[in-house]
C-alpha cells in the first residue's frame, strides 16, 4: 500500500512538472497563456472584438466604471483586494485560485480554452528614442538625435508610460522673426487603453506629435515675457504679474533674446502651458455628472481629478481646435511631464545667436570688472575709514590725558612717520624740522 501511494505521488509530481513546463511554452508563445511585461498592458480578443484589458502594473486596475462612451479607464487603487477581483474577472470557477498561483509565481495568466478565437490582441506601433548628447558627438545634429524606428512591430502589449522625443525645425519666434530648432521629450501615462489600441489601430503617435508640435507652435505665437519701458527683459510670463506691476512693465512677443532668458526646465511657462492638454473644463464637468456603479462619485471621475488635481482651466488658443476636449478623451493618454531637451539657432538664425551671445559675454566681463573695480573701491574706502578712526582714538586718549591739541597732533604726526618707515624701501630720509636723517646701511 506504501508503495502504491509513493508511485502515485512520484506520477503526480511527475505529472504537474510536465503540464508547468507544457504551460511555460505555451505562454511563451501565447498559446492559451500570456506573460504580460511588468508596466505594459495585454489585450485579449475574442474574434475581432475585444473581451478584455489586463494591466501588469502596480497599483492600478481597470475601473469597473465605463464613461460616457462606454470605455474602461486604467485607474489607480491602493486595495489589492479589488486589484485581484478586476484582474481575475471572469476567471473559471475552481480555478482562480490556480490562475493566482500561475500568476504571482511565473507572470503567466490563463487567455481561454477558446484559444485562437479568444487570444492575444497584436498591433503595429512606431518607434522613436532620444540620442542625448553623451552618447552623441558635437557633430552630431539636433536632428538626428531623435531615432525613429524604419518598421512598425507588431506587439502584443502597449506601454503605461510612453517617452516621446519630437524634434521641431524653423520655430518661428514673433518678436524678431528669428527661427529654432528644437527637441522635447514629453512623457505619457495610458488612461483609457481602448482608444490606441482598438480606435487607432496602434497608428497614434502621429497624432499625438501633431498635438504636442501644434501647443509648442501656439506658445511661442501668443506667449508675452515683461519688459520695461526702454524694452530691456524683466521676467518670463507677462500674464503672472500683480496688477501693480501690469502698470510698470509691459508685455511683449518672444524674440531670440528672450528665448535664451526665459526658464525651460521643471516648473518653467512652456511646462504650464502643457500642463492644460490632458482635459478641458467642459470635459471634466461632463465626467463628474456621470455617477458610478453604486450611484456616487464614479472611480474615473476620481481618476481624472486625481490626474488634473483638481478642476482644470479650458484649453484656448489655436490648440482648441486641434484637441478641443484633450489628449485623454482623444488619444487615451495622459501628459506627465514635458522636458525641453535641447535646442539651438536655425541656419538663418545663427549669426544672430552668435551676436547675441558676444553681446551677452561681453556684458558679463564688463559687470565682472565693474564688480572688482567697486570691490577695490569699497576695500580702499573701508580701510581710509578705519585708519581715521584708529587716528581720532589716539588723539582723544591724548587730549583726555592732558595733553595739549596742538603736541597731541605732532605726537600723532610722528608716529605715522615711524610706521611709514617700517615699509620704507629708501635709501635716506630726511625728515624737516628736527634736521633727522637716517641712512640705510644695506
Amino acid at each position: 500500500m506504501t508503495t502504491i501511494f509513493i508511485l502515485v505521488a512520484v506520477a503526480t509530481l511527475i505529472y504537474a512538472g510536465l503540464s508547468l513546463v507544457v504551460i511555460l511554452f505555451l505562454a511563451k508563445r501565447g498559446i492559451y497563456f500570456t506573460r504580460i511585461e511588468k508596466g505594459n498592458t495585454v489585450f485579449i480578443n475574442r474574434g475581432d472584438d475585444m473581451r478584455v484589458i489586463w494591466p501588469n502594473v502596480g497599483g492600478y486596475r481597470m475601473s469597473s466604471d465605463s464613461d460616457l462612451d462606454g470605455r474602461h479607464w486604467l485607474i489607480k487603487d491602493d486595495d489589492e483586494e479589488k486589484r485581484n477581483k478586476a484582474f481575475f474577472y471572469g476567471a473559471m470557477c475552481g480555478t482562480v485560485w490556480f490562475q493566482k498561483w500561475l500568476w504571482e509565481t511565473f507572470g503567466i495568466r490563463f487567455i481561454s480554452w477558446f484559444w485562437p478565437n479568444t487570444r492575444v490582441h497584436t498591433f503595429g506601433i512606431d518607434r522613436k528614442r532620444y540620442r542625448d548628447k553623451s552618447s552623441s558627438t558635437k557633430e552630431t545634429p539636433l536632428s538626428d538625435r531623435v531615432i525613429v524606428s524604419p518598421e512598425c512591430p507588431e506587439v502584443s502589449s502597449l506601454r503605461v508610460i510612453v517617452p516621446r522625443p519630437i524634434y521641431m525645425s524653423e520655430l518661428e519666434l514673433p518678436g524678431d522673426n528669428s527661427k529654432i530648432n528644437l527637441v522635447i521629450l514629453p512623457t505619457f501615462w495610458q488612461v483609457i487603453p481602448s482608444i490606441p489600441v482598438y480606435y487607432y489601430k496602434g497608428d497614434f503617435f502621429p497624432f499625438i506629435d501633431a498635438a504636442i508640435e501644434a501647443t509648442m507652435i501656439d506658445f511661442v505665437a501668443t506667449h508675452r515675457v515683461a519688459v520695461t519701458e526702454e524694452g530691456e527683459f524683466h521676467s518670463d510670463d507677462w500674464n503672472a504679474l500683480g496688477d501693480e506691476d501690469k502698470k510698470k512693465y509691459f508685455p511683449a512677443p518672444l524674440n531670440f533674446f528672450h528665448w535664451m532668458k526665459i526658464g525651460k526646465g521643471e516648473g518653467s511657462v512652456i511646462e504650464k502651458r502643457f500642463r492644460n492638454l490632458n482635459a478641458s473644463r467642459s470635459f471634466y464637468n461632463k465626467v463628474r455628472r456621470k455617477k458610478g456603479n453604486d450611484g456616487k462619485k464614479s472611480e474615473i471621475f476620481k481618476e481624472l481629478e486625481r490626474i488634473t488635481h483638481g478642476k482644470p482651466p479650458e484649453i484656448s488658443g489655436n490648440i482648441k481646435g486641434e484637441i478641443p476636449h484633450g489628449i485623454i478623451p482623444r488619444f487615451g493618454f495622459s501628459l506627465v511631464s514635458i522636458k525641453l531637451a535641447d535646442w539651438e539657432a536655425h541656419e538663418d538664425t545663427q549669426k544672430l545667436g552668435e551676436a547675441i551671445l558676444t553681446k551677452q559675454t561681453e556684458l558679463h566681463k564688463a559687470e565682472g570688472t565693474r564688480q572688482e573695480a567697486m570691490g577695490t573701491r569699497d576695500a580702499i574706502k573701508l580701510k581710509a575709514s578705519a585708519e581715521s578712526d584708529r587716528i581720532n582714538m589716539i588723539m582723544q586718549k591724548l587730549i583726555d590725558q592732558g595733553v595739549p591739541a596742538d603736541e597731541a597732533n605732532r605726537t600723532v604726526q610722528v608716529i605715522l612717520e615711524m610706521e611709514n618707515l617700517k615699509e620704507w624701501s629708501g635709501k635716506t630720509y630726511v625728515r624737516g624740522g628736527g634736521g633727522v636723517m637716517v641712512q640705510d646701511t644695506n
